[in-house]
């Protein structure tokens, strides 16, 4: 009787022990591996359109759509400037406290402050797909102000604020340097430091 008993409670130990084993990885022949043995290559499985969930109540909600990721090694536009050296050697002014603003893909603005005074008054901008011709009716529409070729600097465009335009690789290119002296100069300085880059 004692035999029969050890062997019935073996069998029920040795099952769950086996059901165990199998469901807790949470893998079966038929789940997508997130990497291959003997492979390196790491796959993940695709993104479901929609992902859904339970509230406090037992009851499926459906949560979205999983968020957008930024493509990989984009960069943000504080990080594509003349550094901190350079733009001083050519507008003349230190500078400092790099601030970006925008997202990659979209209008991008990278401010900086003049380090003897903390005047926010370098800045950078990159519009993807912008153009001077675009600019040029926005501006007049927009606050009256004229976009007009800079004499004496071929493709370059004087702004408002003496800011400097200038357009190429799709993009269009504006830098604005505040300073005691020629601003519209070391705007178009700043502007031909960036596009050597």
């Amino acid at each position: 009787m004692a035999n029969r008993f050890m062997f019935k409670v073996g069998v029920v130990v040795m099952t769950a022990a086996l059901v165990g084993a199998c469901s807790s990885d949470g893998s079966t022949d038929s789940a997508t591996p997130t990497e291959q043995a003997g492979s390196g290559d790491t796959l993940a499985p695709a993104d479901p359109a929609t992902s859904s969930g339970t509230d406090d109540a037992g009851t499926t909600v459906d949560v979205g759509s999983p968020a957008d990721v930024p493509e990989e090694g984009v960069e943000d536009l504080c990080s594509t400037i003349p550094d901190l050296a350079a733009i001083e050697a050519a507008i003349g002014v230190p500078v400092k406290d790099p601030l970006g603003v925008g997202d990659p893909g979209f209008q991008q603005t990278c401010t900086l402050l003049r380090a003897t005074d903390d005047f926010p008054g370098i800045s950078f901008t990159l519009v993807p797909g912008g153009t001077i011709a675009g600019q040029i009716e926005f501006v007049k529409t927009n606050f009256d102000i004229d976009i007009v070729p800079l004499e004496g600097a071929d493709g370059f465009y004087a702004g408002e604020g003496e800011s400097v335009y200038w357009e190429g690789n799709g993009s269009l290119y504006q830098v604005q340097a505040s300073i005691d002296g020629d601003s519209r100069t070391a705007s178009l300085d700043l502007l031909e430091a960036w596009l050597l880059m």
